[in-house]
């Protein structure tokens, strides 16, 4: 991306960062991160009650995100798709806690 495209950056969709993610940009990702970075904590906390895990459960659900992002069928779509990867995260972990 130029230095004219990152001042445009904050304004992109998330389907815009998503494709220019695949298409050969995945720092691009990074801006999805800071967009969903506190709501997904958020949402991460009121189901596992430890912040510490919480955020442990927010960085593998974006790693897991970035990892598949190609699986992802509709890229305006991804916050939605980043929760359901985070319920499974967050199943996991209370499985090994078991």
């Amino acid at each position: 991306m130029n230095s004219a495209e990152q001042d445009n950056s904050t304004d992109w969709t998330d389907r815009e960062y998503v494709e220019s993610s695949r298409n050969g940009s995945p720092e691009d990702f990074r801006y999805l991160v800071q967009r969903y970075q506190k709501p997904l904590f958020a949402y991460l906390l009121s189901r596992i009650g430890n912040s510490l895990e919480a955020e442990e459960a927010a960085q593998e659900s974006f790693v897991r995100a970035f990892v598949s992002l190609e699986k992802l069928r509709k890229p305006e779509s991804f916050y939605a798709w980043l929760i359901g990867i985070a319920g499974r995260v967050s199943k996991e972990q209370f499985r090994s806690c078991e």
